[in-house]
């Protein structure tokens, strides 16, 4: 196992327990199968470098500092607008 293996592990084990995430819902959110997620998380297989970083960038952590990624203002206020819209839309 080499050291991005293991750090992939430990960060996606923080991620489950610090958003309180089950392996279902992080298969959802990353469209990775619950069986592959069941193996990442117990360190029995890990994906390559770039679906790791894609997978942890999914659950809207950086995969290089193992930090939760900050939303900008009008990120938040152009989703806010979005779902807003949504909702009219399917209103009707």
């Amino acid at each position: 196992m080499m050291k991005n293996d293991i750090y992939f592990t430990r960060l996606l084990n923080y991620i489950m327990e610090k958003e309180n995430l089950t392996r279902k819902e992080i298969s959802e959110i990353t469209c990775v199968p619950r069986s592959s997620i069941g193996e990442y998380v117990n360190g029995k297989h890990t994906p390559d470098e770039e679906k790791m970083i894609r997978i942890i960038d999914a659950l809207g952590y950086c995969f290089e500092t193992g930090k939760k990624k900050t939303v900008k203002k009008s990120e938040k206020s152009s989703a806010k607008k979005e779902k807003a819209k949504d909702k009219k839309k399917n209103a009707y």
